[in-house]
């Protein structure tokens, strides 16, 4: 009997933990989603073209519910953007939160850093898509935590790790989509932490991982489009 109780309180006791561990301490702030890295000269005003799908080979689809984790297939037209999940017997479809933080700081990269504003007129189009990716997760430190019982986490030690490795292509064209100019970039960025205090959420972390190596990607690409400035700039007038 007694043995038993110890059981029942051992796991109650691992599972308040894991909730917690699972709740993390760090949000995803808006303000992130902002590139700030800017060309001293710009092109002409280019539509930004953002292929979900392409990104959608690589990166899982997360579910924002509190701070829960869900997988699941995408159908339809667009099956980065929304995706089938079938729980309790209904169909809820949900956006792709790590897709679209993606597609925003590439739109807002090429409205604010990379091309000129625009009267109406737009010179061509700049279309982004994945090459190749890879998305790991840490789970060394999940089993890890399942053996100490989660009381190193309850001093900060991480429960997961994420990371992305992508390999993005920017490919700019002039309004008769003639290629003008073809731009790659491959960044294996540093791994963001599920953890109590000073790590982030379990919905976060991987949108974090992914968000900073689209960043960085974008940054050796921005780079190489000032480079090409003159000859881009001739073929775009």
């Amino acid at each position: 009997m007694t043995s038993n109780r110890t059981k029942i309180i051992i796991l109650s006791l691992s599972t308040l933990i894991f909730c917690l561990c699972l709740s993390g301490c760090k949000s995803l702030n808006p303000t992130l989603l902002n590139p700030q890295m800017n060309n001293e000269r710009l092109l002409p005003p280019l539509t930004p073209v953002f292929n979900e799908e392409s990104f959608g080979t690589v990166i899982p689809l997360f579910i924002s519910s509190g701070d829960s984790k869900m997988f699941g297939l995408g159908f339809g037209s667009s099956s980065t953007e929304v995706a089938i999940i079938q729980s309790f017997s209904k169909t809820i479809t949900y956006r792709n939160p790590v897709i679209n933080d993606l597609k925003t700081i590439f739109e807002r990269d090429v409205e604010r850093n990379i091309t000129a504003s625009s009267n109406g007129q737009q010179n061509g189009t700049i279309k982004c898509r994945l090459i190749d990716g890879k998305h790991s997760e840490g789970l060394g430190w999940c089993i890890f935590s399942s053996v100490t019982l989660g009381l190193f986490n309850l001093l900060g030690m991480p429960v997961s790790s994420n990371k992305y490795n992508l390999q993005i292509e920017v490919a700019i064209f002039d309004n008769n989509n003639n290629l003008v100019g073809r731009y790659t970039s491959d960044f294996h960025n540093q791994k963001s932490y599920m953890a109590l205090y000073w790590g982030y959420s379990e919905s976060n972390a991987p949108r974090n991982s992914a968000r900073i190596a689209f960043t960085k990607a974008m940054e050796d690409i921005k780079q190489q489009i000032e480079k090409d400035f003159d000859r881009l700039n001739r073929a775009l007038r």
